[in-house]
């Protein structure tokens, strides 16, 4: 027994003195038990030997979600090596699918040193991606965060397949970049004007067929990528549009800005219609940038008396091979205000055609009802 008493002692012996080894090589790893971002620590800076951890108030877009949970500041032996950021995100905005990256940020260069993601509900895709995110890391890295336009829209490119993904790193080295302005005290540089459209609707219900919202991202010196509606009308002669107000502070060179932005390539409008004679002409967007033209005529009663739709890429043609179809498809709509649209059933083979007959139909519902 005494022969075995030995080695056990030896064994325990060298287990407590990995085990020592550990804890004084990293005194911070007693207070936290989050071994995956000292390893992305230590991945960045090799020659670090301690870190000063700070929680509580830190950055955080309310926009995006993106919020600093934690900041290491990182040193060899008494010199600030960098600051390392922790950063939880959501991937798909819908699904709150999150995602904790570290960001290491150079306080002398005033650059992004590396990001690692340390998990992600979906790090498995993340890591079928990993070559390109790689290229992407490289790409930022060699950027300096204090030009006013980092990571603007058009300042990256996605990775292929990944967007969603690419966007929640995107916006966590950008609240990350906001912390560590604060961390070096110095003014975050103002991001540079931009403006990126969403979506156009046309405001039935003003009785106003040139009455158009644009929802847009912009940013400003006051806005950061922050959702603005803007309220315009748009003269279809000329094909200008006029601001008329924002839900949001906007300067005038702001609302140049916006304006330039605004177009109807893909928006379904009503561009016309006679009173006299019920005739509506609808423009919408259905597919591969197809435009359909669809002019119907609607009686007093609300039924449709005629209709035809045209469009660019050809899909009339094969619209018309569905005559039947398109007659009886036609038919089927009901009367007072159209009122029975969207119970409407599409025309097998000429689905796009038929959706934006329907859409159109949809549309001229809707301005009706808005001016009984």
């Amino acid at each position: 027994m005494k022969k075995h008493i030995l080695p056990i002692c030896l064994g325990l012996s060298l287990v407590v003195i990995i085990v020592l080894g550990i804890i004084l090589s990293e005194a911070t790893f007693a207070s936290n038990s989050n071994l995956a971002t000292y390893g992305a620590i230590k991945e960045v800076y090799e020659d670090y030997t301690k870190t000063e951890v700070r929680t509580g108030k830190l950055a955080e877009d309310g926009l995006s979600g993106a919020k600093v949970v934690e900041v290491y500041d990182v040193y060899e032996k008494s010199e600030l090596l960098g600051y390392a950021y922790v950063v939880r995100v959501q991937t798909h905005s819908a699904n709150k699918e999150l995602m904790y990256l570290l960001v290491a940020m150079d306080p002398t260069t005033e650059k992004l040193v590396s990001f690692k993601v340390l998990s992600c509900d979906e790090n498995d895709y993340y890591n079928s991606k990993t070559k390109e995110f790689n290229i992407f890391k490289n790409t930022l890295k060699n950027t300096l965060v204090s030009q006013k336009n980092y990571l603007d829209e058009g300042t990256y490119t996605a990775v292929s397949g990944a967007t969603s993904t690419t966007t929640a790193v995107v916006n966590a080295i950008k609240v990350a970049r906001v912390q560590f302005y604060k961390d070096i005290n110095k003014e975050l540089p103002v991001l540079s004007l931009s403006a990126k459209l969403n979506s156009v609707t046309q405001n039935l219900s003003s009785g106003s067929l040139n009455s158009f919202t644009a929802n847009l991202n912009v940013t400003t010196d006051k806005l950061s990528n922050a959702k603005v509606n803007v309220e315009f009308t748009y003269d279809f002669e000329s094909n200008q549009a006029t601001f008329v107000s924002a839900d949001k502070t906007l300067d005038s060179e702001a609302q140049k800005l916006v304006m330039s932005k605004i177009k109807l390539d893909s928006a379904n409008y009503i561009k016309s219609y006679n009173a006299e004679t019920g005739e509506f002409v609808v423009v919408t967007f259905m597919t591969y940038g197809s435009v359909f033209t669809t002019t119907l005529t609607v009686d007093a009663e609300g039924q449709i008396t005629a209709y035809n739709v045209e469009t660019s890429a050809g899909f009339t043609a094969h619209w018309s091979d569905y005559t039947a179809e398109s007659e009886a498809f036609i038919s089927t709509v009901p009367g007072t205000n159209i009122s029975g649209v969207d119970s409407l059933d599409y025309v097998s083979g000429a689905t796009f055609t038929s959706n934006a007959l329907k859409e159109a139909l949809t549309l001229v519902k809707g301005y009706l009802g808005g001016n009984e």
